[in-house]
């Protein structure tokens, strides 16, 4: 099979034009094919404004026998005949098939893990260093994960309490004599953490595992 094809259209990353004729010795010479691709719906080689038109270019076939690399297009994919079909299945001509070859596929690395349980243990291990964020109360450090531990976050466990201003029922027996005396507020107890009554300043005491988001 004669593997002779033209240059690699740009756009598609495949030849537009091949031979794919089998050939003897006995007839070398009758090899037709573009050199060029198709662009704007012109040959680059001849300016054909016909797509299908027959290859400009006359010569002698060639083939290639493995391990050589162009050997390779000697196995374009076949499809299989439907015979259901008839007359509206169109047959690809061995031409056809061959400028759509893997061949000219472009080779492109990709990460291939064994199982997804290793894709996963990928994954974590990227995330021991990307830095972290605590939303415990009070703590609110940038950490890494390797850096966490049971002692590593210092916080509130308790909830903040906003106080509460009124007047205690004391005052209000004691004073009621005087109505004036009722719209003085009196400060009932004032905004606390409920697990030490600290200030919202005050630093946490409760060592704990620091709990976040990734930045």
């Amino acid at each position: 099979m004669c593997v002779n094809h033209g240059n690699i259209n740009p756009r598609t990353q495949h030849p537009d034009s091949a031979c794919g004729s089998y050939f003897t010795l006995n007839d070398q010479e009758s090899c037709k094919f573009h050199p060029g691709f198709v662009k704007h719906s012109t040959w680059t080689c001849c300016n054909s404004g016909k797509e299908l038109v027959e290859g400009c270019q006359k010569g002698k076939h060639f083939t290639a026998s493995w391990p050589d690399e162009i050997a390779k297009l000697n196995f374009y994919p076949k499809p299989l005949d439907n015979p259901g079909l008839g007359e509206n299945y169109k047959n690809f001509s061995v031409s056809q098939l061959i400028i759509k070859c893997d061949f000219f596929k472009p080779i492109k690395q990709y990460d291939n893990p064994v199982t997804k349980l290793e894709l996963l243990k990928l994954k974590r291990e990227k995330e021991k260093d990307e830095p972290r964020y605590c939303l415990r109360w009070a703590c609110e450090k940038i950490y890494k994960n390797t850096q966490n531990h049971n002692r590593a976050c210092l916080c509130h466990s308790g909830k903040w309490d906003h106080g509460s201003t009124g007047t205690k029922l004391v005052n209000f027996v004691k004073d009621f004599a005087d109505p004036k005396s009722l719209e003085k507020n009196s400060i009932l107890w004032h905004p606390h953490w409920t697990c030490c009554r600290g200030s919202w300043d005050s630093p946490g005491k409760k060592k704990i595992f620091n709990i976040s988001i990734r930045m």
